[in-house]
């Protein structure tokens, strides 16, 4: 068996009252059928609360959470009463176990640490040093103490068959790795090579043609292959852009606010359109629905501020790519599920898009960006849709449906973000 983990992973350790969040609050706490049955049999007061604060349905288990959507066992210190009375070991696998996420396929398990985390974003974020995984040969025995069932998905492999699709996958996810961490070329850039990259891999994978997979996967991997591809990007681009037919209407509303005249409109549409997506998702406690909007109406002045951001903050360019190879690690494997590739390169790509809005926002109303703010933003982001199950389905299926998710309007997007003139 192999586990493969974030380089930092080993150094994490919840920093429990010294967090100015805490993942005892917000959201609900489902308890897992043997935590459960161990609950009922605890005798004397603790049992009682206990049971007293739990609500079992045909469909799950959970903790009835208190004013403020905080855990009932959790203190006015930020603590929990159950470890500090029982031990951690009495906790539930939720509560064990987060910010940790694992994923199991064939001879691997692949653990990680979830950005809702504040803890997780630092370490994520803290170093310049591009962002490396560590697979080791374990035992039976050291897997489970590595890990447990919680927010996992197990991909059974019995066969060789289905494990050279998994050696495969991996080795396209490797690729991609490659591609957003080549700092010879803007971030942008990158991610749209990545678009392209994975829009071609969707097109072999679907049709079975695993050789053609192979082939990018080599082709992508070397530098120079990945100039020529970037070339190929510019020609087709140009062309596109000389084909956009714009209605008269909307080319008169977007005129009106005076954006300056080199960037194109369809592209300023399209970021609207996703930011008025991600505003119709499902949120915590509404917050979200109102920073999106509030992205949305101020677009203009939030893009014309990022060469400001980008001179003032220079370690933004190293934590989006850190950003998105998390992205990539956690998710692009979720493909041997659905077969969907694309989708997931889209979900990275848009991620990047409107973390870099909610970062443009803090900058200008805070005049000053910090680590301590891209944690906040990144841990936000991570939150609201990674840790909702419905945002993520619905992500799943709109990549599909919205014009604004197409490869050709994401890669437009990404131009202008980037402060491409278009021509």
């Amino acid at each position: 068996m192999k586990i493969r983990k974030p380089m930092y992973y080993d150094e994490f350790k919840c920093i429990g009252s010294a967090c100015q969040d805490t993942c005892c609050a917000g959201w609900e706490i489902e308890i897992d059928e043997e935590t459960a049955e161990c609950y009922h049999s605890v005798d004397g007061a603790i049992g009682k609360r206990l049971r007293d604060s739990i609500t079992e349905t045909e469909e799950e288990i959970y903790f009835n959470l208190q004013e403020g959507k905080r855990c009932p066992f959790l203190n006015q210190e930020n603590l929990c009463d159950l470890i500090q009375e029982c031990g951690e070991e009495f906790l539930c696998d939720i509560c064990r176990e987060h910010p940790r996420h694992y994923q199991w396929f064939g001879e691997y398990t692949e653990v990680g640490l979830g950005l809702c985390c504040e803890e997780a974003g630092r370490l994520l974020f803290q170093s310049p040093e591009k962002l490396e995984f560590i697979c080791l040969e374990v035992s039976e025995e050291d897997r489970e103490t590595e890990g447990d069932k919680t927010d996992s998905q197990s991909i059974p492999s019995e066969e060789e068959e289905e494990q050279a699709y998994i050696d495969l996958l991996l080795s396209a996810r490797g690729t991609a790795y490659t591609i957003v961490q080549n700092r010879e070329i803007k971030l942008a850039e990158r991610l749209i090579l990545l678009l392209q990259y994975g829009e071609e891999l969707q097109e072999a994978w679907d049709v079975e043609d695993f050789e053609s997979v192979r082939f990018l996967v080599r082709v992508y991997q070397n530098q120079k292959a990945m100039a020529s591809a970037w070339n190929k990007t510019q020609q087709i681009f140009c062309q596109q852009v000389r084909e956009q037919v714009i209605s008269e209407d909307d080319a008169d509303t977007w005129e009106d606010r005076n954006w300056n005249k080199d960037v194109n409109i369809s592209s300023l549409k399209n970021i609207s359109r996703l930011l008025k997506l991600y505003e119709n998702m499902e949120s915590l406690d509404g917050s979200w629905q109102e920073r999106m909007k509030g992205l949305e109406q101020n677009i203009e002045e939030l893009l014309q501020s990022q060469s400001r951001f980008q001179q003032e903050y220079p370690n933004a360019g190293y934590e989006y790519e850190h950003f998105t190879v998390y992205l990539l690690y956690r998710y692009f494997m979720e493909a041997l599920f659905d077969g969907d590739i694309l989708g997931k390169v889209k979900f990275v790509v848009v991620s990047y898009l409107v973390l870099l809005m909610m970062d443009l926002d803090t900058y200008q109303r805070e005049a000053i960006f910090t680590l301590w703010s891209r944690i906040q933003n990144a841990k936000q982001y991570s939150k609201e849709i990674e840790y909702c199950t419905e945002n993520m389905e619905c992500f799943g299926k709109l990549c599909w449906q919205e014009e604004c998710m197409s490869v050709e309007s994401l890669t437009n997007v990404l131009r202008m973000c980037e402060g491409r003139k278009e021509e």
